[in-house]
């Protein structure tokens, strides 16, 4: 169910056409960095914040929290490249 919710979120941001991200970073209850990762988007006069997922990850080193963002919109199948 969480797949199918997750598609229709991406459909919907491909058919916007431009969006936003917002990523914080949060511990679970083991203690394990993960990263939320939210989309903000503008579809029919309304904007959208929909969470996408959580990415686990093992620092917070820019370089490492910027692949794995990047990592997670190929995932979704959404292109984050400028013209």
């Amino acid at each position: 169910m969480a797949k199918m919710i997750v598609n229709e979120i991406s459909n919907e941001v491909r058919e916007a056409g431009e969006f936003a991200i917002i990523a914080d970073e949060s511990k679970d209850c083991r203690k394990t960095e993960q990263l939320s990762v939210v989309l903000r988007y503008l579809l029919h006069d309304s904007v959208y914040e929909s969470f996408v997922g959580f990415v686990p990850t093992s620092d917070l080193i820019s370089d490492r929290v910027s692949s794995q963002i990047l990592c997670q919109l190929e995932r979704l199948g959404l292109d984050y490249r400028l013209w």
